[in-house]
């Protein structure tokens, strides 16, 4: 909640991009860098924040599926939104299911390191209400991606089929409204 004087971001920014090059997990890294700026200690395990993430999980899996009826309501089947809101709200139950089964959502998707780098270093964490909120909305985003279901639009890789509904559709609000649920789930994980 507090702001940053621009040399101070520069400065913490190259100092994430490090981290991020030596990192083994991209998820681990966002909350790791969300803890770092929110000066909690430790972030949690992935698996920890996830299940005290899981109301934003559900609804975020309610809102996809809510999409996938209405636009297949008013799309022809071949239509690209149509297919991307069916893979995702799919993707989005698989990421529930396996945070509800205590499971981690699945291995790295490919592309995940350089969305984070692209986040880092664009916009797109700066966009968002307040740092932490942007790394913990891309902690959650990769996750979702790296429960991709089988099947999505061959145009879409994971990673860039989550960040395109991130930015063009409400995910990214649901996500940016839940400053203060996912701020507790990075402190309760």
């Amino acid at each position: 909640g507090r702001a940053l004087p621009r040399a101070a971001y520069l400065a913490w920014r190259a100092a994430a991009g490090k981290r991020l090059a030596a990192a083994t997990d991209p998820v681990a890294w966002a909350l790791d860098e969300a803890a770092r700026l929110a000066a909690i200690g430790a972030a949690p395990p992935v698996r920890g924040f996830l299940a005290a993430a899981r109301p934003v999980l559900d609804e975020i899996a309610g809102y996809l599926a809510f999409e996938a009826q209405d636009t297949a309501r008013v799309y022809p089947p071949v239509d690209l939104q149509r297919q991307l809101f069916a893979w995702a709200a799919a993707s989005a139950r698989r990421l529930v299911e396996a945070v509800a089964a205590g499971q981690d959502p699945g291995p790295p998707a490919l592309g995940e390191r350089l969305l984070c780098a692209q986040a880092l270093h664009t916009h797109d964490l700066a966009g968002a209400p307040d740092l932490v909120t942007g790394l913990l909305s891309l902690a959650v985003r990769v996750c979702l991606a790296r429960s991709a279901a089988p099947g999505a639009p061959p145009e879409v890789l994971a990673v860039s089929g989550f960040t395109h509904l991130h930015r063009s559709s409400g995910l990214g609000v649901i996500l940016a409204d839940h400053r203060a649920p996912l701020g507790a789930a990075l402190l309760r994980g």
